[in-house]
């Protein structure tokens, strides 16, 4: 199925994983509909859309005849099916560590990164809600770890999994750039300064600016 036929992505623009679907359209330079709304609002959910995903979360892509979610079959399939820069290595060990760096984003980081700190700190608080500081500390040890796993397996490539932008990436940036927002991990990530140049230098990609969550932009 090529990039022409009608292709369509819901979401919501604060989504760390509705973030990644869009990241890697725009990637691959092909044209989409971004379709947004709140997972928060019912009110918001576009016309059939539990069809589409029946545990009514985010992100999920429609293609065609095609449709999908869970944002790693989403990812996964632009890759495949879609016109455009390979976004996955073709060599065996980068293409398992890619994979590895993928499955790290949803088992570790987005739970530390995104619910312990980011969460914590900064959304609770703006509600109105105490921060759990025990959480905190606990995921900032996580965040560490995984910060230093990355830096391990790059292993001195130009980018997490290859010397071309990849999924590795696209799947990071996103947890990373959140974790960015809040003091302390800041200063954690700029103590691994090869994660802090990579984030740097994504953040300069067309599909990052374009993609930037409403924190972020404010933050700017």
């Amino acid at each position: 199925m090529n990039s022409s036929t009608s292709l369509r992505l819901f979401g919501a623009t604060y989504s760390v994983y509705t973030r990644i679907a869009r990241l890697a359209l725009l990637e691959k330079s092909v044209p989409f509909e971004f379709v947004a709304f709140d997972i928060y609002d019912p009110g918001t959910f576009p016309d059939g859309y539990t069809d589409l995903h029946p545990f009514r979360k985010i992100p999920a892509l429609q293609h065609g005849g095609v449709g999908l979610h869970e944002t790693q079959a989403i990812t996964r399939y632009v890759d495949r099916a879609l016109d455009g820069p390979s976004l996955q290595p073709s060599d065996p060990v980068a293409a398992a560590w890619c994979d590895c760096v993928v499955a790290m984003n949803d088992a570790y980081g987005f739970s530390a990164l995104i619910k312990g700190v980011y969460v914590e700190r900064i959304s609770k608080p703006a509600r109105g809600q105490a921060c759990d500081e025990s959480v905190v500390g606990a995921s900032l040890d996580i965040a560490d770890k995984y910060l230093r796993r990355l830096t391990e397996g790059r292993a001195g490539r130009d980018w997490l999994a290859a010397d071309n932008v990849t999924l590795a990436d696209i799947h990071s940036y996103p947890m990373i750039r959140y974790l960015w927002l809040e003091p302390d991990g800041r200063k954690l990530i700029e103590k691994h300064p090869g994660i802090n140049e990579w984030m740097i230098r994504f953040s300069e990609r067309r599909s990052a600016r374009e993609t930037l969550p409403p924190a972020e932009a404010a933050a700017q």
